[in-house]
């Protein structure tokens, strides 16, 4: 994972993703990096035979200048 996907958490560390249970958390300071790394995951759970349910996935963004959305296999997912 490119360095420049993460953000800074605390003085000395970088945090890129958060994984509780069967929930994944991406974190990234553009809208860019954070549809490669979905792209990632959707790539990999689907190597594994597992897929992601768009209806279940939810977008949160902070201070967010792009709006451009977040796409799993072509399908927006939804902004809370």
């Amino acid at each position: 994972m490119d360095d420049n996907e993460s953000v800074w958490f605390f003085i000395t560390s970088k945090l890129k993703d958060l994984d509780v249970a069967d929930d994944v958390a991406l974190i990234s300071s553009t809208q860019r990096h954070v549809q490669l790394k979905t792209n990632r995951l959707v790539e990999n759970a689907e190597r594994t035979g597992l897929w992601v349910n768009v209806g279940k996935c939810k977008v949160m963004r902070v201070n967010a200048r792009n709006n451009k959305a977040i796409t799993v296999n072509g399908l927006a997912l939804e902004y809370v």
